[in-house]
């Protein structure tokens, strides 16, 4: 197999905006962790067909239409967000102080906040941390194409790919389908269930982590990528299974978010996006299986959704399984839920069912394994 055999990239080629020197003296824009990531993002081609940040014209396509203006599906907002109106033409984007960048800054501009998160999060209440977010950010935003020309320290850049490398890998590997699964949290059974029931479709499994800014409560990054490492090495098979981390914060946008997660994946090489029970949800602002649902939405899509319902220990099975393949009532079923996990660590109980008790020792191996 060679490369070109691999689904295509969103918007037909995958963007490069790497640049072989870095830029000559000019005005700075300092970048929080978030921001420096997209940059790191749309440079190498995660989020194509972007190649910078979003203009007005392109922002108000995707809260309008759901797609940019070329008609290619998107569905959030990346944007650059400032507190003044006077943003030089051409600056050097900087993070921790040192310079990493070239932004060619069209703009300010405004937008209506309460239609924005709407659009993304299907509601403008301020308690949903998506919501909480958007709010946060600073008065106008300044969009245009990026350069990047040094790439922001990290400590996961052994697992952070670019998608010219996870193909390059696919390729190697002689995989024409791979599922990815997109994860938050340290893998339950429940998590390692469905990737072995992709597995069963696909030829391979891509494990994607977001690593970034999460709410309090969550796991923390360190935490989740030692899991899956664990994971990986003791309980899947050799050769079909990769492990990469995807450097972006969640939005807890359910649906929306989903098809964000399903275009970022394709970029990577993936054929097929594991959506589960309320994918990139949060409380209930969105239906368990509507993150399932709104790919019919997105024709253009080339990834195609491999939609699990939600699995559960069987105490009479005596197996994971499914409502679609198990016929006994909840009184027999142990389901899986990250609140219930959080807070047996806390409290020191037992996961019977429901938890490796590898995967438990790496989390209880940390003294905080939490964001607070």
């Amino acid at each position: 197999m060679i490369e070109t055999d691999l689904i295509p990239p969103h918007g037909g080629a995958l963007v490069n905006r790497l640049a072989a020197e870095k830029a000559p003296s000019m005005p700075t824009l300092e970048l929080t962790d978030e921001q420096a990531d997209d940059v790191w993002n749309i440079a190498n081609g995660l989020f194509s067909p972007l190649t910078g940040f979003m203009t007005e014209r392109e922002l108000t396509s995707v809260v309008e239409r759901r797609r940019l203006p070329s008609g290619a599906s998107w569905t959030l907002p990346i944007v650059l967000d400032v507190d003044t109106a006077k943003v030089p033409g051409r600056v050097a984007l900087t993070y921790r102080g040192e310079a990493f960048a070239v932004f060619n800054a069209e703009g300010p501009y405004t937008a209506d906040r309460i239609k924005l998160a709407k659009a993304v999060f299907g509601t403008d209440d301020p308690k949903h941390p998506g919501v909480a977010h958007l709010n946060g950010l600073k008065p106008m935003f300044v969009g245009g194409a990026i350069e990047l020309f040094r790439s922001p320290e990290s400590p996961f850049s052994k697992y952070r790919l670019t998608p010219k490398r996870t193909r390059e890998a696919f390729a190697q590997a002689k995989l024409a389908t791979i599922a990815a699964f997109q994860t938050r949290n340290p893998p339950h059974i429940a998590h390692e269930f469905l990737q072995k029931l992709a597995l069963n479709h696909t030829d391979g499994l891509f494990i994607n982590p977001v690593i970034g800014k999460k709410k309090a409560g969550d796991f923390n990054d360190e935490v989740i990528l030692k899991c899956y490492e664990t994971l990986k090495e003791q309980f899947h098979p050799k050769g079909r299974v990769f492990l990469g981390t995807l450097h972006t914060w969640m939005r807890y946008a359910g649906p929306m978010e989903a098809i964000f997660h399903g275009i970022v994946r394709q970029n990577f090489g993936c054929t097929h996006l594991i959506v589960g029970r309320d994918h990139a949800g949060v409380g209930t602002y969105y239906h368990p299986f509507a993150a399932q649902e709104v790919f019919k939405d997105f024709p253009d899509l080339k990834i195609k959704p491999l939609k699990y319902p939600a699995a559960f220990y069987c105490k009479a099975c005596a197996m994971y399984t499914t409502s679609t393949t198990c016929p006994h009532g909840p009184e027999q079923q142990v389901s899986v839920s990250g609140t219930q996990i959080r807070k047996a660590i806390q409290e020191g109980g037992k996961l019977d069912y429901v938890i490796r008790d590898e995967i438990l020792s790496v989390i209880r191996s940390f003294p905080s394994p939490f964001v607070e």
